[in-house]
């Protein structure tokens, strides 16, 4: 999911073209709907499409507005990327930090290779 001003048949075109569009199994750039992060309604129907509840969901984001506070309002879980040239309130909390993707799987249990 991705606020952007672009058209979604520019975004899927651009995976495609670097063979990553077999990774996604449903995709939401809010230049198709009414509203942006950090409002609840791209969150719950990016959660529609995918057939699963918010509470078993996971959101990943380097944004604490957009990709933490917007999907724990609707009761996902949260991770943030933290940027080093971003600032970040320490009000807002996440679920969990990472510094990279690459960092994710060890944060899920999941065994490299």
């Amino acid at each position: 999911m991705s606020n952007t001003p672009f058209r979604a048949i520019d975004h899927r075109q651009e995976l495609q073209h670097f063979g990553l569009w077999r990774f996604f199994d449903a995709t939401l750039f809010t230049s198709t709907i009414r509203f942006r992060k950090p409002h609840p309604a791209p969150f719950k129907e990016i959660l529609r499409r995918l057939g699963v509840p918010a509470s078993r969901s996971l959101y990943v984001g380097d944004r604490q507005l957009e990709d933490v506070l917007g999907p724990q309002r609707v009761g996902m879980t949260a991770v943030l990327i933290r940027r080093p040239h971003r600032s970040y309130d320490p009000d807002l909390s996440q679920s969990a930090e990472i510094l990279e993707l690459a960092d994710l799987p060890p944060l899920l249990g999941i065994a490299p290779g």
